[in-house]
Formats: structure tokens, C-alpha cells, sequence
């Protein structure tokens, strides 16, 4: 499977909806009774609207996150807002290709959304799972997400090199990112296009696209983990698209 690709089934409950291969439970738990691991039967388990309210990331306050996010409280807000950073780079890299800086800025924004939206999701499921029960091992969980968000690895490292002022290379070995300018072809507008250097230069990514697809994994992926919500455009993109195409569509 391909840097920028992803796993999709076709929901069992509503043929038109689609989003990646369900979470089962099969990843390892502890029994609160006896304190064995066991490995419990493989069920798919369906998104249920009872889980809506189950989407906030353990905290130790009480507070909202709001409080110091000010419009992000749970899941579905920190997808949002992973959806507004691949849109803001979306647009650099079409309106603004002759200027390389702003390019890597978005690029970076991007992956430290993604990494955050892990840890965000990690927690909440965690917190569900403890309160069914069903205790889970936090490193289950992010191999799950690995597995159906093909660039979430790759994200974590440029967030993490980012954030603490120092190369981190953990999830992502032999991965570098490169930036040049591209001359114009016929079709093809001239311009800067960063790309994601894998295995050591053997694969190559064009960034555009390999955000783009992150976003429906990570869309299907918190269907898996039962995190359900609407794959709609946010409000902010429907008004962008009204002024581009003038009805929306």
C-alpha cells in the first residue's frame, strides 16, 4: 500500500456511505477480574450515535478545552481543525507556488493537526473503553490508527522535529521532506512543490496529495473507532466553495 492511500469498505447499514476497514476487538485487554490478557472475539464494531457524547480526550481538570482552545473541545473539533491546515495548504500550493516559504509553514501545520488528532483520539477511545470495561492498551490503539492512516507516522516525526528544535526520527526512518521548484509543463503551472522522501529517496509523494488523502482516512478511521459524524464540509469550506463556484457544488 502506497504512502498516500488508504483502506475503504462500504458501511454495512447504508451501502452509499463508505470510510476505512472497522476497528475490531481483537487487540489485546485486561480483565478487571482476574487481570489475564485475553484477546477478545473479532467483532466489526458500527459507528452508534450514543458515542457522539464519548468524543472529549481525558483531561485533568474539568474544564473544557475550549478554555484554552477556544472553538476545540473534542474529537470531531481537532479534525476540523486537521481539515482547515490541509485546506490552508491546499491553497498555498495552487494561488501562491512561486514563494516556497509559506509552502513548508502550511506543510508543518499540517502534520503537527495530525499529530495532535492522534493523541486527542487515543485518549478519548481509551476513556470509553476503561468505562465499558474494556481497558485497552494505549500502543493498540495507535498501531490501529498506523494502520489506516498511511501518513500519520510520517506526520509525527515532522511534528515532533517542529515542535522540539531537534531532528526526531522515530516512526518515520529514512523519510525527508524536500521542496523545489518545478518548472511550468504544458497544463502544468511552473511553481514550488514540496514533496515526502520515503525509505531513504526509494518512494516520492507529492504532499498536495498526500494530505488530501489523509484527511478521508482519518475521516473513516474515527468511524472505525466510533467517533461518528457527518462527512460533510465544514461551514468555513462550503462559504470558500459558494465563492468559487458561486452555488457550493
Amino acid at each position: 500500500m502506497g504512502p498516500a492511500s488508504c483502506i475503504f469498505r462500504r458501511s454495512a447499514t447504508d451501502p452509499e456511505r463508505t470510510f476505512a476497514a472497522p476497528f475490531v476487538d481483537e487487540i489485546l485487554w485486561v480483565s478487571r477480574r482476574d487481570g489475564v490478557r485475553r484477546s477478545a472475539q473479532s467483532v466489526a464494531v458500527e459507528p452508534s450515535s450514543a458515542q457522539t457524547s464519548q468524543m472529549r480526550p481525558t483531561s485533568r481538570s474539568s474544564s473544557s478545552p475550549a478554555q484554552h482552545t477556544a472553538v476545540i473541545e473534542d474529537v470531531r473539533g481537532m479534525f476540523a481543525k486537521l481539515q482547515w491546515d490541509i485546506d490552508q495548504f491546499d491553497e498555498i500550493q495552487r494561488e501562491m507556488p512561486d514563494i516556497a516559504e509559506p509552502l513548508g509553514f502550511a506543510a508543518i501545520n499540517v502534520c503537527i493537526s495530525a499529530s495532535s488528532l492522534r493523541n486527542w483520539t487515543v485518549a478519548a477511545f481509551i476513556q470509553r473503553r476503561r468505562s465499558e470495561g474494556k481497558p485497552v492498551r494505549e500502543r493498540d490503539v495507535v498501531n490501529h490508527i498506523y494502520a489506516h492512516v498511511q501518513q500519520q507516522k510520517m506526520c509525527e516525526d515532522i511534528a515532533n522535529t517542529a515542535k522540539h528544535s531537534g531532528f526526531a526520527e522515530r516512526e518515520w526512518p529514512g523519510g525527508s521532506v524536500s521542496i523545489n521548484f518545478d518548472e511550468a509543463t504544458e497544463g502544468s503551472p511552473g511553481g514550488y512543490v514540496l514533496r515526502h522522501l520515503h525509505q531513504n529517496g526509494k518512494i516520492t509523494s507529492i504532499a498536495l496529495n498526500a494530505f488530501a488523502a489523509m484527511e478521508g482516512c482519518w475521516w473513516g478511521e474515527l468511524q472505525n473507532l466510533g467517533f461518528p459524524f457527518p462527512n460533510t464540509p465544514p461551514e468555513w469550506r462550503r462559504r470558500k466553495l459558494a465563492a468559487a463556484f458561486g452555488d457550493g457544488r
